[in-house]
Order: C-alpha cells, then structure tokens, then sequence
C-alpha cells in the first residue's frame, strides 16, 4: 500500500501519469530505484 500512495503522490506532484504496469518492484525497491526509473521515462 505504501508504495500505490507514493506512486500517487509523484504523479499528483510532478503532473505525471503512471500506469502500475510500467513498473517492476525492483523500480521502487529503493528511492535510488525509483528515481532512475523516473529519469528513464524522461520525468
């Protein structure tokens, strides 16, 4: 549940739309992971 309510909260602060199924659980294991993910997609 904690990661669904960060993933709300980028895309809630950032403008940005994340589809659950664009992400691995390895993307959002770690903030390191999440921000490398981010900046692939071009966030």
């Amino acid at each position: 549940l904690g990661s669904i309510e960060i993933l709300l909260e980028l895309e809630e602060r950032l403008g940005i739309k994340l589809q659950p199924t664009e992400l691995e659980r390895s993307d959002i294991e770690t903030p390191n992971n999440l921000i490398a993910f981010l900046k692939k997609k071009g966030f």
